[in-house]
């Protein structure tokens, strides 16, 4: 998704990061290259001058957006692919959802 300046044109791109800090997305491309872990988010996020903004428009800190993501617990990291794991195997079968190696859950589905 992105979002045009009518005044200049400049194209601002909006890249969906993750979803209540239990489930991150996945993206085969992206202008920063393959992104499947979270290492490599991380490296987007500390690596870049970009703006990350929770499901209500808030900005957030990029920094405090990674403390709170290490902060969450392991299990809950791992909830929702557990959940996709008993409820819709065929995805997890067919590589859209996977833990990364910090135990991150991950998906190539769109958020809706």
């Amino acid at each position: 998704m992105a979002s045009i300046c009518p005044t200049c044109g400049h194209v601002e791109e909006r890249m969906h990061i993750g979803k209540s800090l239990v489930m991150l997305r996945g993206y085969l491309t992206s202008k920063y290259g393959p992104i499947r872990t979270w290492q490599d988010w991380k490296n987007v996020l500390e690596g870049n001058p970009l703006t990350v903004r929770d499901e209500y428009g808030n900005a957030v800190d990029a920094q405090d957006f990674i403390r709170m993501m290490e902060e969450t617990d392991l299990m809950n990291r791992r909830r929702q692919f557990d959940w996709v794991r008993a409820h819709r195997p065929t995805i997890v079968q067919d590589g859209y959802d996977w833990l990364d190696p910090d135990g991150f859950s991950f998906t190539y589905q769109k958020f809706c």
